[in-house]
């Protein structure tokens, strides 16, 4: 697959920091572009999840899901990630938010990451929508493409 995602571009640049929230212009962005903008991207496996009130202080419910690196492509190495996820569902109140990814525990995944502001909670987020979580298959069994061809579609992109 050569184009992936959905990166909104208005404010990707704030003090030279990516601003990934921006709601704004859209494009679709490979995954080399995706990679070159991205503060981390890993390799790694979903262990657990937690839907709980979003952090930032503007409501609404939010996912967070912990995902055990296996390998570090870019960014700082970490043997955990904390991943945000905007919407989810307590009881019977369901907060959708269209274009965010679901990481299903268990589930081994490529991930385009920015890391959040203090003031939204901290932790990472996903960047360039759905198509900034890539389901690998390590074996080349399951669901998912395989390793060698996720880590081609980033054209070299790699390490800072």
């Amino acid at each position: 697959m050569s184009r992936t995602g959905v990166l909104a571009l208005a404010g990707l640049f704030a003090l030279g920091a990516l601003a990934p929230r921006a709601h704004a212009l859209q494009m679709e962005l490979t995954r080399a572009e995706l990679c070159s903008i991205s503060h981390a991207v890993v390799l790694g496996q979903v262990s657990d999840s937690e839907t709980l009130w979003a952090a930032n202080g503007s409501g609404g419910i939010e996912r967070r899901a912990f995902v055990d690196t296996y390998k570090v492509l870019r960014g700082e190495k970490a043997p955990m990630y904390e991943v945000v996820l905007p919407g989810g569902q307590m009881g019977e109140l369901r907060h959708w938010v269209e274009d965010v990814p679901n990481l299903e525990i268990g589930g081994q995944y490529m991930l385009f990451l920015a890391r959040r502001s203090p003031d939204a909670g901290g932790g990472w987020e996903v960047i360039g929508g759905e198509g900034g979580a890539v389901r690998v298959a390590p074996t080349g069994f399951g669901k998912g493409e395989t390793i060698a061809e996720a880590l081609s579609s980033l054209e070299g992109c790699n390490g800072r």
